[in-house]
């Protein structure tokens, strides 16, 4: 027993949370509501102790955030009811087996019902929420059970349990409807009419409103039976609804739903298209069990997926109860209000269009709802192109992990590996459901390892799924087979894009012998039509692309073709043209353009680049990486700690000068920067562009280490002296702003140099960074607001690397929350230099600082202990105390940090600031 209200309280608000944080505030607010002592904080403490004299040591458990309670949600009566309740609902065409389990669990679920929710608690805000939502569950599990008992034939229950509802919720009109489907089957229609009778005249009188059509409908229906019964016609004893059974939660899809729904209330046909996997026949079946009630239960659901042309007619008739095919259905649903749903019409494209025709234009009250990978292409169709999932993919996978791995949950430590195996696989259902599967046997790493070859991860379906989707590969297959030869072909070749194409650069690069250049265009609509190719609009461009487990399949296919490095030579071919092409237009005003263009082919360069590498192919992997160092901009494709070395024999090639750029610019050695930018300046014939880029990235790199470099800046100025272009001489004035960093002299004059190249240049880019290094040296801009302009150019120009120094120059003007917020947004493995030596010289001080003061001193400690391995400590820096301190405390942390890698360390800085981002969050709420 707890006698003490304030305890109760307490009790009550972390029961409700059971096994979960409760945040300080939360509980002080349960207590005390708006008016909390100036002793809250205290009092609530002294409260939780004696608590745990009552319950027992171990019963509350203290957080950094506040407090949990030891239990389950089967240990708390109202949370063991709201699981059961918001578990998946039977539908009208289970079987009656399952419903019989739905009876079970049910009535055990309502049996923990002893009075009113939360009822010493019943006048308090901060329990008002939780009863009206307990009530609402209660009524909706009433009407789950009334459900399922109509489903399994005990009509007598059913009768009993509706009625039950019926009084105390007199205006539920769902309950009625429940009643009268009871009481129609019993053969008491006399009795459900009076149902009906008494609960519109109810309805009317208290609220002004009719019943709804389903009701009407039901109200017809009865009638309709009760004059069968009169004149010996056929009466019709069940109230099932023919549609599958929805056997597992649907994750997300709540705004699709809605919006395919919308489109039937004005459209006759509405089809779902998307690709094989997608979830289309999951959404179809779903909004037909939610408008059943619209229809008077006469929905019906069509499986299209075995049926050949010459049958679909009859295979429709069939289902819904009516004599003769295509040529006679119109005729029998003329007067019928009904919803049918043909599900997987991709095969029988052709017929499905001619039934679809015939019903819909003289059938005013019929609507059709349709799944395919294809379009019908008949008048007033809707089309609805469902996406993949969204963030639901992480439910939905760890729900199917569930099944199979008891335990298991989404934890912020593996959230990340979640995400990258959902992404891995489009986030699409059917390859989550199936790569859930693998984890019965492998770890999460192993699973995400594996699908480096997502096909082959993707081969294991449920004995119980339909035969093309035992596998993605057989989900593909089907798609596969409904294509021409034609586009086939180009299906496989356009798998050499990584990251999608326009259609130019189809035509280029895919159009060639037996495929004529001049039908790629109409062969790319088709292959958009059927839902193999994904065409992604963004103002007046489109972008053609696969979806990754589509592509892993068109590169197979490519394979069987034996064109794939044909393909990679025409790829490259492209993109050193294009390149070629649009190279003046960096660091110039229309630097955008270069921009976008990098930024869609990125994935294609590096996929490409590294094939190239790993297969030994020197001269393809040079193809690719000359033009995209020539850009200028290869920080969009390559990484800076990307293993050149790994390029065979790149020393002896003709366009080794371009892999001494990559060196001198990404080098952590200030003499393999210079010598590298000294390589670059002797190789004849070497773009004069790409040696001043070299020589001003060795002067840069020297300035870090508080060093100069007169030779490269002398090189540099040469240079500028026999070849006058605005780029070189902006190279010039950058490398000497890095020279006086380096020296700390003639700063002043050498950012007014800057200014005036930068302006010269015209590039927004390089005039935003300009500006950012005055404001940084005290001579630029001085607000938040300007800084947060020069943010958003260098965002636009999609300038991640640069970004992060504007965020740090905004911390000045944010809160110790705010830089937390920043630390998880900026520190992302993989994004430019996140991982490079250089990073920690740049942040690693302020982020240990930060650690510090959070508490979190174990990682302050080894983050300064990587710091002293990979950057030079003597450079001047802030204080920063209380780094300093943990520094002191922690030793074996610090020798710990010391042999991290960049990387190591960066994950282990994210993870502790992805955790203190959490515990904020809760604090929050």
């Amino acid at each position: 027993e707890v006698s003490s209200p304030v305890q109760q309280r307490i009790v009550a608000r972390l029961a409700l949370s059971a096994g979960q944080t409760v945040s300080t505030s939360a509980l002080m607010q349960t207590v005390w509501a708006e008016n909390p002592p100036t002793t809250a904080a205290s009092s609530l403490q002294n409260h939780v102790s004696r608590l745990r004299s009552v319950l027992g040591p171990a019963a509350i458990r203290s957080a950094p955030a506040g407090y949990s309670l030891w239990a389950g949600a089967a240990d708390v009566d109202a949370l063991a009811f709201e699981e059961v309740a918001k578990s998946r609902r039977l539908s009208v065409g289970d079987g009656e087996l399952g419903h019989r389990s739905r009876i079970a669990q049910l009535s055990s679920a309502l049996d923990l019902w002893i009075g009113p929710p939360l009822q010493e608690f019943a006048d308090e805000e901060w329990a008002l929420p939780t009863i009206a939502r307990l009530a609402d569950l209660r009524v909706v599990a009433r009407e789950q059970l009334v459900e399922s008992l109509l489903r399994t034939g005990d009509m007598t229950n059913a009768v009993t349990v509706a009625s039950e509802l019926c009084r105390d919720e007199p205006l539920l009109e769902r309950a009625h409807l429940l009643l009268m489907n009871g009481l129609a089957a019993q053969g008491r229609q006399a009795e459900a009419l009076r149902v009906f009778t008494q609960f519109r005249r109810k309805l009317v009188n208290e609220t002004g409103l009719e019943p709804s059509q389903a009701l009407l409908a039901a109200e017809q229906a009865v009638l309709h039976l009760n004059t069968g019964a009169h004149n010996g016609g056929h009466r019709r004893t069940s109230w099932v609804t023919p549609l599958p059974v929805e056997r597992t939660r649907l994750f997300g899809r709540t705004d699709d739903i809605a919006e395919i729904t919308s489109l039937l209330i004005t459209s006759p046909v509405v089809s779902i298209i998307g690709p094989g996997g997608v979830g289309k026949s999951r959404v179809a079946l779903r909004i037909a069990h939610e408008l059943s009630p619209n229809f008077g239960d006469d929905v019906y659901f069509v499986d299209l997926a075995s049926a050949v042309g010459s049958d679909v007619g009859a295979t429709i008739c069939d289902a819904v109860g009516t004599p003769g095919g295509i040529d006679t259905i119109a005729d029998h649903l003329r007067n019928r209000r009904m919803l049918l749903v043909l599900d997987c019409c991709e095969r029988v494209i052709a017929p499905v269009a001619e039934v679809v025709t015939a019903v819909v234009t003289t059938c005013p009250h019929v609507r059709v709802l349709l799944t395919s990978r294809e379009v019908l292409r008949i008048s007033g169709e809707r089309v609805f192109v469902l996406p993949p999932l969204g963030e639901e993919a992480v439910e939905l996978f760890e729900s199917r992990v569930q099944m199979i791995r008891r335990g298991f949950r989404t934890t912020l430590g593996n959230r990340k590996l979640v995400e990258g195996i959902c992404h891995a696989v489009d986030n699409l259902p059917l390859a989550i459901e199936l790569v859930a599967m693998q984890c019965a046997h492998l770890t999460l790493h192993e699973v995400s390892e594996k699908l480096t070859r997502p096909l082959d991860a993707l081969d294991m379906a449920m004995r119980d799924f339909p035969p093309r989707h035992h596998g993605m590969r057989r989900a593909l297959d089907w798609s596969w087979a409904l294509v021409d030869p034609h586009e086939q072909m180009l299906f496989a070749r356009l798998s050499i894009f990584a990251g999608g194409c326009s259609a130019d650069a189809a035509e280029e690069v895919c159009g060639f012998l037996p495929l004529e250049n001049s039908q790629v265009v109409t062969t790319l609509a088709s292959l958009v039509r059927r839902s193999l190719v994904l065409a992604d609009f963004t103002d007046d461009r489109v972008r053609y692309r696969l979806l990754d487990t589509t592509r892993a399949y068109g590169a197979e296919k490519l394979e069987e073709l034996g064109e794939t490095l044909e393909m990679r030579h025409r790829y490259a071919a492209w993109t050193g043209r294009v390149l070629a092409e649009i190279a003046p237009l960096v660091a110039s005003p229309r630097e955008r353009e270069v921009t976008e263009w990098l930024h869609c082919e990125a994935g294609s360069l590096r996929l490409h680049l590294n094939w190239a590498v790993d297969n030994g192919d020197t001269d393809l992997a040079m193809r690719f990486f000359r033009p995209v160092m020539a850009s200028h901009r290869w920080r969009f494709v390559i990484e800076a700690s990307w293993p050149y070395e790994r390029i065979p024999a790149w020393r002896d090639h003709p366009d080794a000068p371009y892999v001494w750029m990559f060196v001198a610019a990404t080098a952590s050695d200030p003499i393999l920067a210079h010598e590298a930018a000294m390589m670059c300046s002797r190789a004849p014939g070497f773009p004069e562009t790409c040696v001043a880029s070299a020589l001003a990235e060795a002067v840069r790199i020297a300035s870090f280490w508080l060093r100069t470099d007169p030779q490269c800046l002398i090189e540099l100025q040469q240079l500028a002296a026999r070849h006058d272009l605005p780029g070189i001489r902006f190279s010039v004035a950058l490398a000497r702003y890095w020279d006086a960093a380096a020296k700390r002299d003639n700063l002043t004059a050498a950012l007014d140099d800057l200014l005036m190249r930068a302006t010269e240049l015209g590039s927004p880019a390089m005039l935003a960074l300009t500006r950012l290094f005055r404001f940084r040296t005290g001579l630029g801009p001085q607000t938040e607001d300007e800084i947060r302009e020069i943010r958003q150019v260098l965002v636009d120009l999609r300038f991640r690397y640069l970004v992060s120094f504007c965020d740090r120059s905004l911390s000045s003007w944010r809160t110790d929350i705010e830089r937390v917020r920043d630390a998880v947004t900026i520190m992302k493995v993989g994004d430019e230099d996140a991982d490079s030596a250089l990073w920690l010289g740049y942040f690693g001080n302020e982020r240990a600082e930060l650690l510090a003061r959070y508490g979190r001193t174990s990682a302050a400690a080894a983050l300064l202990g990587a710091i002293e391995t990979n950057w030079d400590t003597s450079r001047p820096k802030r204080d920063f105390p209380a780094a300093e301190r943990a520094r002191l405390e922690h030793p074996v942390d610090v020798e710990r940090g010391r042999r991290m890698s960049p990387r190591e360390i960066t994950n282990l800085v994210r993870s502790e600031f992805e955790s203190i981002l959490a515990g904020l969050d809760l604090e929050t709420e």
